[in-house]
This record gives C-alpha cells, structure tokens and sequence, in this order.
C-alpha cells in the first residue's frame, strides 16, 4: 500500500530573484515525510515533455522545484506548467502524474484580427511580453519589435465618401541577435505571428422623415406619407438592441399626422450614438433624419424599410410579409399599421428591461429619450436609465381618420396649387443654402412636392418653417457628397467649405437673428444656442412621466422621470425635493429644477403612497379594507409576520392588528437521536432516527427527514409520523449513491389545518463510507 498524490502541484512565476536570474516554482503539494519517497518534477510546454529540459528529483522534505527561464529557447509562446508523480526507488512503484496550472511564457498581439473602418474610432495594437525583459548590464534593456508594414494608410478618414476596402499585413520582424545576457537570448530568431488588418471604407444609410411626415426610406427611392397618429417602430436593429421609435399626434387641423417625439434606444443618451448611429431633429421635432452605420446592412426594419439595398422589399412586416412596392408616391396604410407599438412595446410607455451591456466602453447602463408635445417652442426632452423600469400613462389616442389620396385643390381653406407652388417656393429660397442648390433640380422637386402635399392635406401652412429646414439638411448632405466641397486645411486634413457647415439653424429666426459663420444673436429676454431658451425661468417641468401618482407595490418610485423644457440639452440638472405631507403609507412632494443652483422653475406635484392598503386620487387617500394597516406598515390578506410565524394579516378579523394563527403552538426543543448502522441477523443494517417529544396534539404532525452531508436528498421526501410513534428506519440499501456523506436526520412540527410548521431540527451525523 503506497500513499497517493491527491492535490496538484502550484506553478508559480515567473520570478525575479535577487541576483537577478528569473524562474518558474513547481510547489509539490504533499504532508508526508517518507523517506523512501522521491517526487519526479517534469516540466510541460503546451501539455507535453520536451527533450531539452530535464525532469527533476525531490527528496525527502524537498518540495520545491525551479526551472530557469534561459531554458525556453524555441519555447516561447507556450503554456508552461509541471507534473509531478511519486517515485519508490529499488521498486517498479510510481504514481500517475498530476499536472499543475499553466502560464502562457511568450508574446502576445492583440486584438487579432484587426478591422477598422469609418465607423470605428481609431483602433490600436497591443504587443505584450508575458516573462520579464531581463539583461546582464545595468544600461537600458529591452527588446527590439520592427514593424513590418506597407506605406497604406492603417486609419482611414471619418467621412461619407466611398474609397473602398483594402487589406493591410502588420506584421512584426524576427528579433534580432542580442549581446545582453542568456534570458534575452531565449527570443533570438523568434518572429512573432503576423496580424491581418481589414480596412472597411462603407457608407451609411440615411432615412428621413419631414413635414407631417413624408418618409424616404434606406433604400426606396419614391417617398411615402404617414398620415396616421401613435407611436411607430421607425427602425430597429434586434441583433444588437437598438430601436428608434416616432410619435406622431394629429395636426393641420386633424386630417395629418406630425412628429411630437422620438425614442431611441441604445446606451447613451447622445444624438451621436456609440454604434455610430445618427439621429438629427429639426424644427423643434418635426423633421427627423436616422443615419446608421454600414454594419447594420441588411438587420434593421421597421417604416424606414429595411437597409439591404433592395427596393422592392422595404415594405416589409415585422412578421415577415412583403407588401408590394409603390411605383410612385403612396400611402401604405397596412404597412404603417404592421409597425404600430402600443402598451409595453412602446419606449414612450414602458422603459424596456435592462439588457447585457458588455459592449459599452465606459461601464455606465444604457440611457433612453423622449420628446413630448413642442408646447412653446422649445424641445421637450426626457431620459431615463434602461434599468429603471417605470410604466407611464401618456398613451396617444390612435387618429384612424383616412386621408384621401385623390384629393384635389383648392384645399379645405381654399388655397390653389398655384398659392401654395409660391409658399412652397418662397420657403426653400429662406434657405441660406438656398444658392449653393438652387440648380439641384430634382431636390427641390423633391422637397416642394412634399410641401404642396403638406399645404393639400393638412390645410394649413404652418409647416413652411420645416420645409425651409428640410431643404436646408437636404442640400448639405448633397453638397457633402461632393468632392468639390471639401478643402485642405493647414495640418493637410480635408474639411468640409465654412458655407456648407456653418450655417444659421432656421429655429433662430423667432427669438434672435443670424450673424457670420452661423451664429444666432439672441433678443433680449432669450438665450441658447437657437434662442429658444428664456431667461429668468428655470426649467419648466411639464409632468411627472408615470404620472403624479406612484404606487410603490407597482413600481420603482424613488426614480421618476420629469418631461421638461427651457433647457439646454446636455447640461446637468439639480432637482428640489419638498414634502408637503407625511402620512402613514403615503407622502405628497413638490419637484423643481434648476440649473444653475440660484433660479428654479416651476413646481410638479407627485405623491408616493402604498397601493397594497391604500387607494389614492388627486384629493387624497382611503384605506383599502382588503389588506392590513399594522404599525403604519401594509400587509397582504394573509402575509406571515416575519418576526413571528404565529400571527398573520386576516382581513376578516382585524385590519389594525395581527392575528394570532394559534395561541399555544408546541415546539420541539431536543434533538433527534441517530442510532446506527445497526447489523441484523438478515445480513441487513440500518439506521435508526429517533424524535424526542412527549406532547401528543391529534393536530400535530411529525415531518423528518433523512440528510446527506446536512442536505434532504429531493428524490426522498420527509415522513409524516402522527400518534405515539416516534421513529423512523433508513435502510442500509437506500445509501447507494450517498456513500463518503454524512448520514443525518431533522425533524420539526407541522400543523397541517393552519399551514403552520415550525424550524428543523437536526440530529447528530455519521460518516457512511470508506476511511
């Protein structure tokens, strides 16, 4: 009979001693002292022996193996690791081997492989030594990494023009020779891997949605009109949960339908989202661009269509149907229809669950926003972490009214095509782009036609300051597109012309008036980079988003959302908490903002109470007469008192105070005894448990339960034992598959009418197995 090894050997390294070798430690793990025992120390690179580095040979109390690192020449970029096995010298005795963890001992490049491409942002290589960089002098020592690369560019330029893909080799050169000493000699001819570098010059794809609000999809080249009101999937990208949705409300007098608000999901609250997603809005919200990066070719849909460079299928359902395409401009009503959310499937009602955020670059969750109603003129901007679930109640009445595609003009006010050709005309030459475009024929077609649909169905012309925007985004985009309107600044960078990009916003015309170079000087009274924001008012919080009340048995309310404007997008709120009353299960609050800790706006009111024993409207509260109000805490029919199980909430007897569920409840306060294993003359054995407990009750139950290592085994469930009998038998058979576990038994009281039962207690154990 020879001792085993039984634990495995710790490798441990590598380590710089003091006279300024290194190595790995191979620690035998072992508490015997035999001397007759010898431990055999291999050393493995990647799993396996190798010839060059002999075993070693641990005697007596030795437990210590070193390999010196100047070993590992031709053995970089391997996992290091040791096995060890027992030796009985003068016999043909020895043990199996058992392997240590391992140490990767080389070079490692990451990432590989490399892509980069406009979307990303600039990408580095990571070249890491795994073992120390050791010399035999005091000068500077390192290694010598060349980078072999052709004269290609490794990053290309950030910008909307195509100039292809191309493959670029980075790859790292043999190391040279080195005169510094054996542990540098371990890398001579050593040549690291090569790393393929992809560079992906893409496009993205662009949708607009202007006016009220006519629709150019990723791929469709006619425009469509959504004229119906609710909340809609404008795109979505599931594979990596990202989705924008539009609400639209009745306008023009209630025959059309207008953006009120965009939703977007991803995990940042910033129009420039980190996937490299666009989304722009225009005239306080009524004009909405989505641009999204070239990866999402082929994985997005919703009314936008379906980004995969097909025409014919963008009116595609979220069930997969493909409605026909338009051969001129129409209205798909079914297709609008497929992509309504409504309830929990709109980001405008419910924040979605959390998702997995690996991906995010910076560890902070996700953010959502939303725009309500433009009530002055001014965006009405609300964020809310994806965690913080909240429902709120701000559902849009779905306008199913039907715009007649056949209309004709005069329009219901009486404006002539001809009036409205001239509107329409008069908007788009508002444009300061307006010369640079004005011989792009087909946009301005583009963009008057939307204008004259506008004018015809709406019935109104208070969608001109949108068509002088629209045209306006549209015309840079085009200009961008062009070569000619880039110029070479003087660190040799191309930059887009200062009159195509700096340009006066449209918005700035109401409170403030256009200066060089696209500024907005504001009126008195006004501020902000568009002179919507008024001085002297504090944010303006519009409501409460879930609502003023939060019933804290439905939902999360020590974080609320708040729609609110006169802001500057981006800068950081202060909020004011005031309580207004505080009474039991229920407390009222005042909220405001400010931005600057001096000037607060208005207040919001906001009451928190518990729905489980209250019911609460805007005059107050009433106490619910199915649930328990006990020591200003609220209590479910039927909830157990948590610091006593023999009291519960029994509406039917008190509401104020908890019920007694029995009044003399016995416990059982001795141990059970555990006998055995006890040899029959059968051959057999069992164990005995026996309950020690002399109260008889004819409502009592005796629950026990058998206990491998102190756990119930789920395939045997506890015996019920009632009466004078206070034992129960573990037959000896019943072991198998509980060998090498400590046998025990528990036992408590159960009374079954009241579903009350009391603690386990447990019995003293027995080791069942071999030693």
């Amino acid at each position: 009979h020879f001792p085993l090894l039984n634990e495995s050997p710790v490798l441990n390294g590598p380590s710089i001693q003091p006279n300024g070798s290194f190595n790995f430690i191979c620690q035998v793990i072992y508490n015997g002292n035999d001397p007759d025992q010898v431990f055999e120390v291999v050393w493995t690179f990647n799993g396996q022996a190798h010839p060059s580095v002999p075993s070693q040979l641990l005697f007596d109390s030795e437990r210590i193996a070193s390999l010196d690192i100047s070993l590992l020449n031709s053995l970089v970029d391997t996992q290091v690791g040791c096995q060890v096995r027992l030796v009985y010298p003068g016999s043909d005795v020895k043990t199996r081997f058992i392997n240590s963890n391992t140490y990767f001992a080389g070079i490692q490049i990451s990432p590989d492989p490399l892509e980069i491409s406009e979307i990303d942002f600039e990408k580095n290589m990571t070249v890491t030594s795994t073992i120390p960089i050791l010399c035999d002098h005091d000068l500077e020592c390192c290694l010598i990494f060349t980078l072999n690369v052709n004269k290609t560019a490794v990053v290309p330029k950030r910008n909307i023009l195509l100039q292809g893909s191309r493959n670029v080799l980075l790859a790292l050169d043999v190391i040279p020779s080195s005169n510094s000493g054996t542990y540098l000699r371990i890398f001579e001819d050593y040549k690291p891997k090569s790393i393929q570098v992809t560079i992906k010059d893409e496009t993205a794809y662009r949708c607009s949605m202007t006016g009220d609000p006519h629709i150019t999809g990723f791929d469709f080249k006619f425009m469509y009109d959504l004229y119906k009101s609710g909340d809609f999937v404008a795109y979505e990208a599931p594979a990596r949960d990202f989705m924008i949705q539009i609400r639209t409300v009745p306008c023009g007098g209630g025959s059309v339908a207008c953006i009120c608000g965009i939703a977007v999901r991803e995990r940042n609250d910033v129009i420039y989202l980190p996937s490299g997603s666009e989304v722009k809005i225009e005239a306080g919200g009524t004009n909405v661009y989505i641009s999204i990066p070239a990866f999402d070719k082929g994985q997005g849909r919703g009314i936008c269509g379906t980004n995969d460079g097909v025409e014919d299928n963008d009116f595609t359902h979220p069930d997969g149907t493909v409605e026909p395409a338009c051969t001129q401009r129409c209205i798909p009503d079914a297709f609008f229809e497929s992509w309504r959310v409504t309830g929990n499937n709109s980001l405008f009602e419910v924040v979605p669950d959390p998702v997995n955020d690996t991906e995010s670059t910076n560890g902070s969750f996700g953010r959502y926003c939303s725009c309500l109603d433009n009530t002055n003129g001014t965006a009405t901007v609300s964020c809310s972490a994806r965690e913080h679930v909240q429902t709120a109640n701000t559902a849009v009445r779905h306008f199913r009214k039907l715009v007649n595609p056949n209309k004709q003009w005069p329009n219901d006010q009486g404006i002539t095509e001809a009036q409205a050709r001239d509107m329409c005309t008069k908007a788009i030459q508002k444009s300061p782009l307006y010369s640079q475009c004005q011989n792009f024929q087909r946009l301005i077609d583009s963009v008057i036609s939307d204008c004259l649909a506008d004018i015809l169905h709406g019935g109104t012309t208070a969608f001109l300051d949108d068509v002088t925007a629209s045209f306006t985004s549209q015309c840079q985009l085009t200009l961008a597109q062009n070569p000619d309107s880039y110029v070479t600044n003087t660190d040799g960078q191309q930059v887009i012309k200062p009159g195509v990009i700096d340009i006066c916003p449209v918005e700035c015309l109401k409170h403030g008036q256009c200066a060089d170079k696209g500024q907005c000087i504001c009126q008195n009274g006004w501020e902000g980079e568009t002179c919507l924001i008024e001085s002297g008012k504090g944010p303006q919080l519009i409501a409460v988003k879930s609502g003023e009340l939060c019933d804290i048995s439905q939902m999360k309310c020590d974080i609320i959302n708040i729609d609110v404007t006169n802001i500057i997008f981006g800068n950081p709120l202060t909020c004011r908490i005031q309580a207004i009353d505080v009474i039991p299960s229920t407390q009222r609050y005042n909220i405001s903002a400010t931005k600057d800790g001096l000037i607060f706006g208005n207040d919001v009111s906001l009451r928190v109470f518990d729905g489980t024993c209250l019911d609460c409207d805007r005059s107050g509260c009433k106490v619910k007469i199915t649930a328990c109000h006990i020591n200003n805490i609220c209590y479910k029919d039927g909830d157990i008192d948590k610091f006593s199980e023999n009291r519960t909430c029994d509406v039917t007897k008190s509401n104020s105070q908890w019920t007694i569920i029995r009044s003399e409840q016995g416990e059982l306060t001795t141990s059970p005894v555990l006998t055995g294993p006890i040899l029959h003359a059968n051959k057999s054995f069992v164990f005995q448990c026996e309950v020690i407990y002399s109260n008889t009750d004819d409502s009592q139950e005796i629950e026990v339960a058998w206990t491998f290592n102190g756990q119930q085994n789920p395939a045997s469930p506890p015996l019920v034992i009632k009466g004078s009998n206070r034992t129960i038998v573990l037959d000896g058979r019943h072991l198998q598959g509980h060998l090498g576990t400590k046998v025990g038994c528990q036992a408590r009281l159960v009374y079954s009418e009241s579903n009350v039962s009391t603690t386990f207690v447990a019995s003293s154990s027995y080791f069942a197995g071999i030693q």
